[in-house]
């Protein structure tokens, strides 16, 4: 398998899910694979400092954001985990998402 090239910039479909909540968060994003995973590990800092005293683990560096595609490059995976509920971010590029065929 070839590295994926870290610097080539995409369209990313980001989403942010709460175990505590009702529905997804939905953004978009072009950058590259380096600009995701500092937006991942910025929108779980953002929501680790609105629970500090709840907070328990998780996402606190790109190095804790994991490439969920197995090395390809296309679905990065970060998440946190407080008391008693969890919070999990996730950035797909928009080229991998499938259409639905009817």
């Amino acid at each position: 398998m070839e590295k994926y090239d870290e610097n080539y910039k995409a369209d990313w479909i980001i989403t942010v899910t709460s175990s505590e909540a009702n529905g997804i968060a939905v953004y978009n994003l072009h950058g590259s694979i380096d600009d995701v995973k500092q937006t991942l590990v910025a929108f779980a800092a953002s929501d680790r400092k609105n629970d500090e005293h709840c907070y328990e683990h998780g996402c606190k560096s790109v190095d804790d954001v994991i490439d969920s595609s197995d090395g390809c490059g296309w679905l990065f995976s970060a998440y946190s985990t407080y008391d008693n509920y969890h919070i999990d971010y996730q950035a797909i590029r928009a080229d991998y998402i499938q259409p639905i065929k009817r």
